[in-house]
């Protein structure tokens, strides 16, 4: 049998959830020294935007922080010039990272390209044992990421791309209940 998975906007009632989730999985990448990219999810689960929840059979498995403006200065102006649809943050239950990361990059692009947006795009924070390389070995070996650049000065990234691409047979998988943005319109064109 399948699992249907429900990708939802999260509302008021699933904030208790979220940050539990969060909690989880800080506690857990403590334990292992591995990298956590959450730093900005608690901030977004309070504020309510961008958010988006992967629920399996009515529970909260994942997180994902959406961004839909422009990227980051710290983006090679390349991928700056396409229409990008960004991963601020993301967060699995722990010990559902291989199957529902895979599967949550996988609607992740169908997303985009549903938005009309061209790239999907990702930045891991580098911490100094080197365990974020890991997190981007699994990304780039088991979910599809590839590899854009390395960035910043001060707070360091591994920069992470994926094309956006529609992918028809996600509906037997994922349902989404989050709106299509409308795309956004090129720079100078007319209203």
């Amino acid at each position: 049998m399948t699992v249907v998975y429900e990708i939802r906007p999260l509302t008021c009632d699933d904030q208790v959830a979220a940050l539990h989730l969060v909690e989880e999985r800080v506690r857990w990448s403590m334990r292992h020294r591995q990298p956590c990219n959450t730093r900005d999810l608690s901030a977004a689960i309070h504020a309510g935007t961008g958010m988006v929840g992967f629920c399996a059979e009515g529970v909260l498995d994942g997180l994902l922080h959406l961004d839909h403006g422009p990227l980051p200065g710290h983006w090679p102006d390349a991928h700056r010039a396409v229409p990008s649809l960004r991963i601020v943050s993301a967060c699995t239950r722990v010990g559902q990272a291989p199957v529902s990361g895979a599967l949550m990059t996988r609607w992740a692009r169908d997303f985009a390209a549903r938005a009309g947006l061209e790239q999907l795009c990702h930045e891991i924070p580098v911490d100094t044992c080197g365990a974020h390389t890991r997190l981007v070995t699994h990304l780039t070996t088991l979910c599809g990421w590839e590899f854009a650049a390395a960035a910043g000065t001060g707070h360091r990234y591994t920069l992470l791309v994926c094309t956006a691409r529609a992918d028809p047979t996600l509906a037997h998988q994922v349902h989404c209940r989050v709106p299509v943005p409308a795309p956004a319109r090129p720079r100078g064109a007319l209203t």
